[in-house]
Order: structure tokens, then sequence, then C-alpha cells
């Protein structure tokens, strides 16, 4: 990347939520860490390889092809992590301003139906044992891992997840006029389209995560309509 792609890339990554870049970092590190255990699942094929095969040498050529593939995603996916770092740490440093955020709800009276409905869910999986079910591949076979959260953690990812959906409708479309619908979705997230003084929105948040990664977060994606 040129120094002004890496401007412009920092300034993007800038000026997304601390939840959107929590999402990001995240599902980088996720597509790092896949292609590292590709790059040792074909190394091994190659170990394994029976020299005495006709096909040997084509075989080989191909696992080494796809080895140098992966190492050259890992090289690209390391610079973009060593960028975004540095921003994810201030993000969670600055946190969320608390009283801009008191201060924009008490203003909004639509704003009570979207916090009505995050208080409902977060309730609703603390009474459904705070299990969060995950699915893997592992060598193409299909597993799953249950996640148990404390209150504690359920709390502040639900909570979390309220305050930043509400800075993000603050800060794209301004006062609420209308809740157009919002629903809750199968990711245990919420869907929902809102009509503001500067436009309208669609924001739909899932819970993200997966093997070996156990601190589960909230993805937010935002379409401006």
């Amino acid at each position: 990347m040129t120094q002004k792609e890496i401007k412009e890339l920092k300034e993007f990554w800038s000026s997304k939520t601390l939840g959107e870049v929590k999402g990001l970092y995240s599902e980088k590190m996720r597509i790092y860490n896949l292609h590292q255990e590709s790059i040792r699942e074909k190394a091994q094929e190659l170990v394994n390889l029976d020299f005495n095969n006709k096909y040997y040498v084509d075989k080989a050529k191909n696992l080494m092809n796809d080895i140098s593939f992966y190492k050259s995603y890992i090289v690209d996916e390391e610079k973009e992590l060593n960028l975004l770092k540095p921003i994810l740490d201030k993000k969670e440093i600055e946190g969320i301003d608390q009283a801009e955020y008191e201060n924009y709800i008490t203003g909004n009276i639509n704003i009570q139906i979207l916090i009505k409905e995050v208080n409902d869910l977060k309730q609703n999986f603390i009474d459904n044992g705070n299990q969060v079910i995950q699915y893997y591949k592992e060598k193409d076979e299909l597993k799953s891992i249950v996640i148990i959260l404390t209150e504690e953690e359920t709390k502040e990812m639900y909570d979390m997840m309220l305050k930043e959906t509400i800075m993000i409708l603050k800060d794209r479309i301004g006062n609420i006029e209308k809740v157009d619908y919002l629903r809750t979705n199968n990711n245990k997230g919420l869907d929902g389209r809102y009509i503001g003084e500067k436009g309208t929105i669609t924001i739909n948040t899932i819970l993200a995560g997966g093997y070996n990664i156990q601190k589960l977060h909230y993805r937010t994606l935002i379409y401006n309509n």
C-alpha cells in the first residue's frame, strides 16, 4: 500500500464506532488464523505424500503453491492488523461519552422502543442460561462449542450493543423521528430501520465470535437508505 492509501484507510477506520472496529479486527484475526491453519494442513499433506506416487511432483508443486498463496494473504492481513490495532486500542480507551449518550436519549422518545427491545432481549438471554452455541469446522467436520457467559458479561455485552447502536443513530441521522421497524434476528441481535432528521438508516446487529475466540462481541452492519 502507498502512504496515501494507508492514510485513507486509517481515516476510514477511525471514523467507525468502537463496535465496528472491534468486529473488523476480530474478523481479520479470524481469517488470519484460518490461513495459518491452512498452511499447517498443506504442510502436513506435503510431508505425507507418497514419494513413489507417479504424480508426486505435481501434487507437491500444487501444495507448495497453496502454501505460498496463504503466506501472501497472511502478510497482507498482518499489515492491516498492525494498522488497525492502535485505532482499536485508542477507541477502547476513549469508550463512549456517557453524558453525550444520556443527553441524546433524553430528547428522543422514539428511541425508548429500541431500549426496551434490547432490555427484553437481554433478559430472555439470561433466563435461558446465558448460553451461546458457536459452530466451527475442523477438518471438514462441523462441530460446536457451548459458551456460557456470566450475567455481568451478558449485561456488559448488551449494554455496549445498545450504546453503540444509539451513538450510530446520533451521528448518522440525528434525532429519531420514527422507528420504521424493529425486530430480533436469529443471531440474537437487532434489525431495525430508523428515520431521523438527517436521513434514514438500516442497522443489522449480529453476535460474532468463533472457535478459539471466546470473547463474543456484536458486529454492527450499517446501510444508508
